[in-house]
């Protein structure tokens, strides 16, 4: 069981509920946790990954983009990893990377996408500023497959649309 998938959640949360001086602390658990996985674990795609996204989660930039780079050239399919690192790039004030990956995530055409590569474009497109276009691509996201969730209030990369009348009106309850 990945404890560390819960504990970045936990974290999430409470920065979407403004709790953010207790958001280091829960993040610290959940790096501890991946990093004291016996050795057996720790080189499991699913670990360095969880160690990713906390790294990414607590802002420690470089070594979040030395580990992403990492498993992107291993796993180079993989549409989450090519979107962090976007989502990365735009946090760093890097907009031409930034906004080059979010291209090609505009232009990859295969199966079972689901929209998450349109996601990706999303959270970037809020990084970079642009939340117009932030919210078009959420909707096209959703039209394409991404299902709502309780994770869309809290996701750390959509923080500067919390304001947004826009975005409030995508967490309304549907149904």
């Amino acid at each position: 069981m990945d404890v560390g998938v819960w504990m970045r959640a936990a974290a999430y949360e409470l920065l979407a509920h403004g709790h953010r001086s207790a958001v280091g602390a829960a993040l610290e658990e959940a790096e501890a946790w991946y990093r004291n996985r016996p050795a057996s674990e720790a080189k499991q795609e699913s670990v360095r990954s969880g160690l990713w996204a906390v790294l990414y989660a607590s802002q420690q930039w470089d070594e979040a983009r030395r580990l992403g780079e990492a498993l992107r050239r291993k796993f180079p399919e993989n549409v989450e990893y090519l979107g962090r690192i976007g989502a990365l790039a735009a946090r760093q004030q890097r907009r031409d990377e930034a906004q080059r990956i979010a291209d090609q995530l505009r232009n990859l055409d295969r199966k079972y996408l689901v929209g998450g590569h349109t996601l990706w474009r999303a959270r970037i497109a809020t990084l970079l500023g642009d939340h117009g276009a932030a919210l078009e691509l959420l909707r096209e996201a959703f039209a394409q497959g991404v299902p709502y969730g309780i994770w869309l209030h809290r996701d750390p990369d959509l923080e500067p649309l919390r304001g947004d009348p826009g975005f409030r009106e995508l967490l309304e309850p549907r149904g």
